[in-house]
């Protein structure tokens, strides 16, 4: 491997280290975004691993938009490649781009990865409140799951059903509940699924107060009362939390190249 492209390589993992753990050092970013820039310019890169850090980068300035559009051309740049799919399906969830985060999980999945990539790609799709289609695959791929999701899932899944909320619609709640965090000024900085015996809390990290938090707690109700009849908070509820109270606790799929 060529300098230019080594030096990528370890600055694109940097930037996946602020991501997993919440963290966002704003000149080590910016540092590695112009340096991503400037080897796509030059052709000095795969363009598919620029773009997914120019991304990744996005994500941690709070550029949501321009996240999403950089990480959507990586995909067509690499569609089948195992760093480029898994790091962009949990950038996807992280922002609350449900949608596009199972997709990249399906086309990941469709690779036929196993190991570390399978789990990460049904950790996503857990994310994603898809949980019939994670335990369909973990069962037909013989990979593990989540002990304490996997017991009481028939049980959550019975909740769901009770209030009339689908997959389609569990993935248009957690955009609803996302779009309102954002169209508050704030950015999200991580996302985790907590699973709270008998129903599940889908928790946004940001860079605010617990004060602040609360208010945005009051919008996000808002807007999925506004947006459903029923938001089954039953099955599911959405809260606000300080990314200084995020602890990281697994890993995250290394660029190797």
């Amino acid at each position: 491997m060529n300098q230019p492209a080594k030096a990528a390589m370890e600055g694109l993992n940097e930037l996946f280290v602020l991501v997993a753990h919440g963290e966002n050092d704003v000149l080590t970013v910016k540092r590695h975004e112009r340096q991503a820039r400037l080897l796509l310019e030059r052709q000095a890169i795969a363009p598919a691993f620029a773009w997914l850090a120019i991304g990744a980068a996005a994500f941690l300035q709070g550029k949501r938009s321009d996240s999403k559009d950089a990480i959507k051309a990586a995909i067509r740049l690499a569609p089948k490649d195992e760093a480029v799919l898994g790091n962009a399906s949990s950038l996807f969830a992280l922002m609350g781009e449900a949608s596009l985060a199972v997709q990249t999980a399906r086309q990941l999945i469709e690779t036929g990865i196993d190991g570390h990539g399978l789990l990460g790609a049904l950790s996503t799709l857990k994310k994603a409140l898809q949980l019939e289609e994670a335990f369909m695959i973990a069962e037909k791929r013989n990979a593990k799951f989540d002990p304490a999701l996997a017991a009481s899932a028939a049980r959550l899944l019975e909740i769901a059903a009770e209030h009339a909320v689908g997959p389609a619609q569990r993935i248009k709640m957690i955009e609803v509940a996302a779009a309102a965090v954002f169209s508050q000024g704030s950015a999200i900085r991580q996302a985790s699924l907590r699973h709270l015996g008998g129903e599940l809390r889908f928790e946004f990290y940001v860079d605010e107060s617990a004060a602040r938090c609360g208010e945005l707690n009051f919008a996000i109700a808002d807007a999925l009362c506004d947006s459903f009849d029923d938001p089954a908070p039953e099955f599911v509820t959405f809260a606000c939390r300080p990314v200084s109270s995020y602890h990281f606790d697994g890993d995250f799929i290394q660029v190797k190249r």
